[in-house]
This record gives structure tokens, sequence and C-alpha cells, in this order.
């Protein structure tokens, strides 16, 4: 009897104890989603000279309920968005694939999905997975510069992550003040609750508060341009990818041979630019579109017209360190351009003062009649923008250049649809079942033979008319239009085919795709460009600009000291469309043995002036304020640098099962 009643003690001891524990073990994880939520999560990450990643998990998971394990789920392909507004996009490859777990490895709707546990299994409770893998995204595609842009913890975890800790070993060195990092839901930009500290070229850090659902963590750094090496491996199939854009290339140079070719451009002797035009415009016109390089000309032009006055040297003549200047308003604008006006009038805008995270919080109470370099860095690039749109209109390329023909674009468009055969190879990597896959091919191609023999008879229309309204179905407009690119048709799908049998690496057809659409798509680009040949006047306008380019290269002594007789500012005049046209060097050294006036927008101190001091000028002073009205807020360190949570390529997620 004594023992019964020590047994009931016990007993219901026991009882009150487990119903405790599981009240306070409930408490605990009422912040778990979907039956688990994971308590520690590590990353090691290893970045390879080629732009790969090999990287190791450990992630300690809690399950609420009763579960067979975890889905891991990593992107295939990646659309990458940085802070200043660019954007890119890259497929990965994933390798070398190690759990601690049992798993089964597919592609699933853009994403290979490793499955781990065993359905005859059920967990609850504590669990740790251990996941290795290669993340190859190929060649780096940001452009003047390379990236680490990785998504340590991607935003598509549908619970709770504590504890994150990870480690990333860079292959060699880099600039450490161009790390940053991002945290929480995707498009976050920066964060303040993350540690990190490097030793050599390792990173390594701690996030110190609970990740949501869907919460992720970013890093960023932007490396110098050849930082990551790509080396290609040709295969059979890159091969055809060289072979097929260069057969493009031919179809498409004998159309635009025919119909692309400019008439032939007559230069003139022209002692000054064409039409009074500014150095903007004269911009637009050479090239066809102007560029940021050809609005910062105004500065130059505004300021010979005596609305500004720019000062690059102290009392002693001697150049402002770190590249600085002075600019300074001497009257309002009173032309008639309203660009020009734009230019003048927001340079001297009231500064704004930004909070942390860029969003506009106050004004000075001030307008500025001088501004210096620091005053104008990243807040001038929106209004070149600007500026940009209102000179590069659709009106003004009508006026400069003949409208491409229906048939012509239309032909060009048809030489990239043989491309879009190959696609189906990114859908294969990207986990569409084949005979879905196939079925699709095959009405694909039915939509393709159907605008094949369509599309014919509008290109020979446009090639032959005397040929097309006779159906004379030999003519070399004919065989362009259906022969060739039916060939080309039955060639893709015996690789396709022959691909899905005998399971090849599409890895290598995503390069050939990549391959052939780019450089199709550049030429279709090319050639609907190259078709609109210049008109009558944009013909007459680039003949009298190179004909002026021409004379500035060449001008005799003679000849420019006459020019200067009849116009003392002429040397200043015709500066800035020397910027633009790209030759002010060696239109200033002509005029070291040529007196000329001191310029009155300038100030170049208590000393005498010589030209040198405008070579110096545009050398370096106008190298640096194009490289400041361009400058656009870039984030670093704890804001992210340039980069969002999410933002990046890795990351995607996972789900219980």
């Amino acid at each position: 009897m004594k023992y019964l009643k020590i047994f009931v003690n016990v007993l219901i001891f026991s009882i009150l104890f487990f119903l405790i524990l599981n009240k306070i073990n409930a408490e605990e994880y009422t912040h778990c989603n979907d039956g688990y939520c994971i308590k520690k999560y590590s990353v090691n990450m290893v970045v390879n000279e080629d732009n790969s990643f090999d990287i190791t998990e450990d992630i300690d998971v809690y399950f609420t309920e009763y579960k067979h394990g975890i889905f891991r789920k990593l992107p295939l392909r990646n659309n990458v968005v940085r802070n200043d507004g660019t954007k890119s996009s890259n497929r990965a490859k994933i390798s070398n694939i190690e759990t601690s777990e049992n798993k089964s490895v597919y592609n699933e709707s853009g994403y290979k999905v490793i499955k781990l546990g065993d359905a005859d299994v059920t967990i609850i409770g504590d669990k740790h997975y251990k996941i290795k893998y290669t993340y190859d995204i190929g060649k780096d595609k940001a452009k003047d510069f390379d990236e680490l842009y990785f998504n340590i913890i991607g935003t598509e975890w549908g619970t709770t992550i504590d504890n994150v800790s990870f480690s990333i070993t860079m292959p060699k060195e880099y600039d450490t003040s161009k790390v940053g990092f991002s945290a929480g839901s995707k498009g976050t930009i920066g964060t303040t609750n993350l540690t990190y500290s490097t030793d050599g070229n390792t990173i390594t850090g701690t996030y110190n508060q609970r990740l949501n659902a869907y919460e992720g963590i970013t890093i960023r750094i932007e490396l110098p341009e050849g930082y990551f090496t790509y080396e290609y491996k040709p295969n059979i199939l890159g091969i055809v990818g060289i072979i097929l854009p260069i057969l493009f290339a031919i179809i498409a140079y004998s159309i635009f041979k025919k119909n692309g070719v400019d008439d032939v451009v007559i230069e003139t002797v022209e002692f000054y630019p064409p039409n009074g035009y500014s150095s903007l415009d004269l911009g637009l016109y050479y090239k066809g579109n102007a560029d940021s390089k050809d609005v910062t000309s105004l500065l130059i032009y505004l300021a010979n017209k005596g609305y500004l006055k720019i000062t690059d040297r102290d009392e002693e003549g001697k150049l402002l360190k770190h590249g600085n200047f002075y600019i300074t308003k001497l009257k309002e604008y009173d032309g008639n351009d309203s660009r020009e006006e734009k230019f003048l009038k927001e340079l001297f805008v009231k500064r704004k003062k930004y909070s942390f995270f860029g969003k506009e919080i106050k004004d000075e109470n001030e307008d500025k009649n001088t501004v210096e370099k620091s005053d104008l860095t990243d807040r001038f690039y929106k209004t070149i923008s600007s500026i940009l749109k209102s000179t590069n209109t659709k009106d003004k390329r009508n006026k400069m250049f003949e409208k491409t023909s229906f048939g012509k674009s239309f032909l060009m468009i048809l030489l990239g649809i043989v491309p879009l055969v190959i696609l189906i190879g990114y859908l294969i990597n990207a986990g569409v079942d084949p005979d879905l896959l196939m079925a699709f091919g095959m009405v694909g191609m039915v939509i393709y033979f159907t605008l094949v023999f369509a599309l014919s008879s509008v290109f020979l229309k446009f090639y032959d008319p005397n040929q097309y309204k006779a159906s004379v179905k030999t003519t070399a407009g004919s065989i362009i239009a259906n022969i060739i690119p039916i060939i080309f048709a039955i060639v893709f799908c015996i690789i396709f085919y022959y691909g899905l049998r005998n399971n090849i690496d599409f890895d290598l057809i995503t390069i050939l795709t990549v391959t052939v659409t780019t450089l199709s798509i550049a030429s279709i680009r090319a050639c609907r460009v190259g078709l609109q040949k210049r008109t009558q006047f944009g013909n007459e306008i680039l003949g009298k600009i190179n004909g002026f380019k021409n004379f500035l290269e060449t001008a005799e002594k003679d000849k420019l000291e006459a020019l200067v007789s009849e116009n003392p500012t002429y040397f200043y005049d015709i500066l800035p469309y020397t910027y633009v046209l790209g030759v002010s060097k060696k239109w200033i050294s002509k005029f070291e043995s040529i007196a000329i006036e001191p310029p009155e927008w300038y100030d170049y101190g208590h000393t005498a002036f010589n030209v040198g001091m405008m070579d110096t000028f545009m050398d370096k002073t106008i190298v640096s304020a194009a490289s400041t009205l361009n400058s656009s807020p870039s984030d670093s360190g704890g804001s992210g640098g340039g980069g969002s949570s999410g933002g990046g390529s890795g990351g995607g997620g996972g789900v219980s099962w």
C-alpha cells in the first residue's frame, strides 16, 4: 500500500510536469508556422574565382507537430535588383549536392528542390539538417564592375528563423568599405541588427534578431571589373550556337546592305557648328542619340553664354584638391531652350537633406548662388535623365531617320523566332514535365511554320514586288524567307529531340540559348536601327558635323588666327562642341602659339593665364564635374551596399512536409 501511494504520487507529478513542460514549449514556439520553425541557421560560403559558391548550411529545425522533414528550394533563375534601379538576371547551375538525411532532388517551377526526410518516418521536436551544394551563376552580368550580391538567407522561408550566423570567404582581396548588408522582407534596404567582422578575406557575422516568415539577409560587395573570371567550355551545341548567329547575321546584312545603307555623306567645310545648334543638339545629330556627356557639355556652353562662372583654382592659381570646383550663377536664364533653362535652374536649387534611408525630410532655407562639388554629388543625375528624355524624342529621331517598314522589321523578328525553339531547354531546366514540354514544342513548331510561310509573303512583297505579283516561288527572296528558316527549325527540332532522348546536360543548351538569343535579338535591333536610313536632313547635318569635326582636327594656324581676329571668343565658343566630339585636347593644342584672351567665365586665381590651363580644365575639372553630375546615391556598409534584402542571387527558402 505504501509503494502504491508513492507510485501514484510519482505518476501525478510526472503528468503535471509533462503538462507544464508542454505548456512552456507551446508558449515558446507560438511563433512557428506550418508546424515548424528554425532555431538556428548557419551558412558557410566559399566564393570561387569563377563566380560559383560552395555553400554549407546547418539548419536546426524544431517541429511543433509530426512531420516527415523539410523541402529546401534553391532558385534556378535570379532576377537581380540594385538600389540604383539597374537590373540583371542569371541562371544558376546547382551541383555537388550532399545532405545529412535521405533526399530526393528534382526541378520544379524554376527551383532545384531538395526533399529531406522519409515518407515512412515522422518527426517531432528537434532535428538537425546539413546541406552542401555548389551554386554557380556563371559570368558576372554587372557593367563596369563585378559584384557579390547573394541572399545568405532567402526571403521564401515560410516560418521564423532564429540565431542566424554566417561565414563568407572571398577568393582574393577586396575593398572592405564596399561591404553592405540588408535584412528584412524582400526589397528592404539596410539593417541595424547585424554585426560582422573581417579577417583577411573572410567575413563572419551574426543577425541579432529573429527573422520573421518571408524575411531574409542579403550581402552585396561591389568589386573591381574582372574580379571574377569565367571560362567558357566549348561543346557541340555551343559551336552550333556560334554558327547560327553568323548565318543570321549574313541574312540580316544582305537585307541591310540593300535597304539600310545610308546615302553617301558629303562633308562640307565648316568653321562653326551647323545652324547654331547647342553642343547638346550637336551630340544628338552626330550620334543619333544624345547621352549624359552631351548634357554635361552645357556647363561650358552656358558659362560661355555668360550665365555661369567656374572656379577650380585657389588665389595662387593652384588646382583645388580632390577635383573640387565652384560654380557661381551670374544671371538668370533669358533664352528660349527649356533644357538649358532646366540645367541652369537645377544647378542652384535648394540642397536637400535626407534621412538614413534616402527619404527627404527637410530643405535648407536659402537658395544657393554658388555650389561646389559636394552640393551636386548624388543629386543632379535626375536632371540629366530628364533633359535626355526631352532631347531624344521620337519627333527628332523621325527627323533624322526614315521610318522602318513593316516588312523589314517583321523579317528581323522572324530571324529571332528560331532561337525560341531552344528556349524550351530553359523550361526543361526549370522542371517542366518532358511529355508536356514535347507537346508544347509541337504546338510551338506549328505556330512557327505558320509564321514562316505567312511572313515570307510579306518579305517577298518587300524584297521583290514584281516577283511577288507573279507569285514566282524561286526568287532569292523566297529562298531566304522560306527555305532557310525551315532548315533552321528542322535542325533544332532534331537537337531538341536528341537532347530529350539522351538526357544531354541542358546547361549546355542554356549556354547555346543565351548565345543565340542574345546575338539574334542584337541583330534584330541593329538591323531595325540600321534599316532606319538617315533622311535627307539627317544626311546633310551629319555631313556638316563631320566637316566641322575634320576642321577642328586639321585646322592650320593662319586660319585659326583669322577666325580669332574676327571673333575674339571663337576658341571658347567652340570648346563645348570639341568636348562632345572628343577632340578637346587636339583643339586646345592648336592654340598654344596663338594669343587669346582669358575667358570671363573662368576664375583661375591671381596668376598669369595660359591656354594650358584650359587643357587642365577640360582634362580634370570637366571630367570631375561629369562624374559628379551623373553620380547617384549608393548605399554602403550597414545601409545595404547598393543591395536590398532578397535582391541578389541564391537564397530561396523552404517548407515542411
